[in-house]
Formats: structure tokens, sequence, C-alpha cells
């Protein structure tokens, strides 16, 4: 076999391959003796078809085909080496010339990942900023956990702020009559749109009330009008847990009983978690600075991305909320065409990254061990709260062990990139803290600073 490399780009390669006709005359035998054992023809027992019986009775094209595709998983597995290629997908098949007692010749098209050439390592420099935890943080992450274990509980009054209404409702363009959504929903006043919550405010339970906005349009088409009716079913109020020992126990695990002590339990924690964000902060920072010189994205592997990506948007949208995308992007008051942009560059930040982060492992040359996938399923597992034979269970379940072995690699060379880019320690507070801690608090600590 020959091969010549045709074209070259960052993200393609075209490389053309022939056999000569005595390596594919011997794939054509081996292949006719496959068929002839699978095919039936009357007058012959299964797999005692004559040869010559078999080549008149099938197609010429047939058994080309059935030797072509023998022959093309070893051909990709040399091309890729021969020329040291990472394609993102099979590559396309472009079949030259074929004919019996003669070479073939075939094309193939490889999307490829660019190669970039990453900036040295260690003159990467970061700064990390010191942690400092607050009274106010504290009191917040109080505050959140009192929230978090509030409850809801029937009242026989009229719609306040605050409360929470069950209504049944119908929402429909008043256009042209189109259904958005119907049925029954609850409605926390604090969440709910202005213009429903203004008229919702004051209702019984049997009031019925009508409200009319307008919200983003499809495409570019422009704003549309609403009309939501609604009629109240049930109203609740918010009632929450006395500070005692019992809610400072729930929400240190044990460990304090009092409100002196468990502040002083949480600004531990608050401390630990954030010196845990601010790291995260840095590493993402150092791989951003490999990501910068991603400048060319492989088409496939970009419509995947867009593809995988609004795939976990409609199951979001479905699952939590019982829309399809387009009643959730209606709902959220964002175009489709606002959302199209969003999934690309999303996708295209994701791709980026990913190229980025090959690269990285390939420079430093990094190789798993069974030590690192039993760490990365540790990690994960506490990330997501479960036990780790429970992951891996799932992992089994599902065959993923590629992605997991691949998290693993990903999450190995950032660690080895930490250890080589330089960091130094500035006197300023971690900015992000403020924020880290308020979107954080709560008493299931769920992405928070009890983890």
């Amino acid at each position: 076999m020959r091969t010549e490399l045709l074209q070259q780009e960052a993200t393609k390669a075209v490389i053309k391959a022939e056999f000569d006709a005595e390596e594919f005359a011997a794939a054509m035998g081996v292949s006719l003796k496959k068929l002839a054992a699978s095919v039936s023809v009357p007058g012959f027992r299964k797999g005692h078809v004559p040869i010559g019986v078999l080549e008149m009775r099938l197609s010429k094209e047939a058994i080309y085909e059935e030797a072509i595709d023998a022959l093309i998983p070893k051909l990709i597995e040399d091309v890729t080496a021969e020329y040291d290629l990472v394609p993102v997908d099979k590559p396309d098949i472009k079949l030259v010339h074929v004919g019996k007692g003669e070479p073939l010749v075939v094309e193939l098209t490889f999307e490829v990942l660019p190669e970039i050439e990453l900036p040295n390592l260690e003159e990467i420099e970061l700064e990390r900023k010191r942690v400092e935890v607050t009274e106010d943080m504290v009191t917040s992450a109080i505050a959140h956990a009192l929230n978090r274990m509030g409850k809801t509980a029937p009242v026989d009054r009229p719609v306040g702020e605050g409360d929470v209404v069950k209504v049944q409702h119908t929402a429909r363009y008043s256009d042209d009559g189109e259904l958005i959504s119907q049925g029954g929903t609850e409605l926390n006043m604090l969440d709910t749109r202005p213009e429903v919550r203004a008229v919702l405010l004051g209702k019984n339970v049997g009031d019925e009330c009508v409200a009319e906005f307008r919200v983003s349009g499809r495409e570019n088409a422009e704003d549309r009008p609403v009309r939501y009716e609604a009629k109240v079913e049930g109203v609740s109020e918010w009632t929450y847990p006395e500070k005692d020992a019992e809610f400072f126990k729930n929400i240190t695990g044990g460990e304090a009983d009092s409100e002196e002590a468990a502040r002083g339990f949480l600004r531990k924690h608050i401390a630990s978690w954030l010196e845990g964000k601010r790291d995260e902060a840095l590493r993402d920072r150092a791989v951003a600075a490999l990501v910068e010189r991603v400048t060319d994205v492989p088409e496939k592997m970009l419509a995947s991305e867009i593809e995988r990506y609004k795939d976990v948007d409609a199951k979001r949208a479905r699952e939590r909320y019982n829309m399809d995308m387009d009643a959730f992007l209606n709902a959220a008051g964002m175009s489709r065409e606002a959302y199209e942009r969003v999934a690309y560059d999303s996708a295209v930040a994701a791709v980026r990254k990913t190229i980025a982060l090959d690269a990285l492992a390939k420079e430093l040359g990094v190789e798993l061990e069974r030590e690192d996938i039993e760490n990365e399923i540790v990690r994960e597992s506490a990330a997501y709260g479960v036990l780790p034979d429970q992951l891996l269970a799932v992992y089994r379940k599902s065959n993923a062990f590629e992605s997991l072995a691949a998290n693993t690699r990903v999450g190995k060379a950032i660690s080895m990139l930490m250890e080589k880019v330089r960091i130094k320690d500035v006197d300023e507070v971690f900015v992000e803290a403020v924020d880290a801690v308020n979107r954080a608090g709560g008493a299931d600590g769920e992405g928070g600073w009890q983890g």
C-alpha cells in the first residue's frame, strides 16, 4: 500500500491510499470466501457455493464493497499513525478507482484536532488573592440555611408578597391564540413575573385574574403579546424554624448547638470552601492561557457539541418545567435566535478547551494508572453525593468508561499544569467571595460550603 498526503489544513487532512492489484485481489478472495459461507444459492448447500457461481450471482459492486470494507479499518489505523493524525470522527471515504485485477485507489478525508503551540508553562504567572471571611458572610450563610429549611403552610387569606400561590392557568399568544402552556402550577410570588404578580396580589381562593404582557418572538420576529389567565386554588405562606440548638446542630452536622459555636464552625468551612473556589478560578485562568492559542475548531466536533448542548437544555426544560424548548424560551423571554447564538458560543468555548487540554496532556506525557481512575471516581462521587460503588455502577451500565478515562486524563493534566505555573500571592481579597457565599448558602449545602 502506498499513501500520499493530498491536502493538509488546520482541521482537515486528505490522504490518497493505493493498494496494488495483488493486495486488492487477495482482499477480494477473502471476501468471496466469507460471502460464500453466508449467501444461499439454489442447488448448493449454504457455505458450499463455488466462487465462480458466486461471482456470477452477485454484482461486482457488492463484492468490491465487501473487500473494501474489510481493508478500511486497518487502512485508517495505519494512516493515522503514519501522519500522526488525531481524528475527531470517522473519515469520509471517496472511491477513486476500483476494478478486478487492478489497483484500488481511495481518498480519506479526516477532520482532525488542530496542532497548537502552547505557551511556556513555567512563564504563566497567576495572582492568588487571599480569602477573607466576614461576619456578614457567616450571617448570610445562616440566613440562607433558614430559608432552605423553610416550609409552606396553607393560609385562609388573600395572596400577599412572598406567598406561594397554587393556580390553574392558561397562557396563549394574543395575536393568534397559539397555546403556550396550561395546567396547574405553583408560583412563588418572589420569583413571579411582575405583570402576573400584580394581578394575583390580594386575590382569594376561587378568584380569577388576567395578565397581559409581551415576550420575545422566535427567530427575528418582533415581541409577541401574551394573555395569561389564572384561577387561584390555594395560598400558602412560608414558616421558618427557630434558631435553637436543634437548628444549629442541623446546619453543622451536630458539631455545634449554639449560635456562637455554629458561627465558628461556619467560619472555618466557608473559608475552606472559598479557598477551593479561588483555586478553581486559578485553574480556569491557567487553562484560559492555553485556550487562547486555539484558533481553529473542527466543524464536526463543533456540530456534535452544539447538539449535545441543546439536548441537555431540552432535557432540563422537559424534566424540571414540563415544557418543550420553544415554551421554555418564551417563558424565559429569550428568542430562538438569541438561544442559537448562546448554544454556538458555548459549544465553541467547550471545543476550544477540549483541544487545548488534549494538547496539554500530550505535551506533559500524561499516562493513566489504576489509582488515577479510582481517585477520579472518589472525587466525582463526592461531588454528586453518592457512594463510589454507586457511581462506578452507573459508568458500567452506561458503558461510559471512555468518558471517565478522558475526565481523569484532563484532571491529571491540569494538576500537572498547576505545578508548573508561577503563582504569586497578593494582598488582595478574593472579590468573588461575597457573591459565592450568597449563592452557596443553604442548610443542605447544595454546591455550597457544606458540600
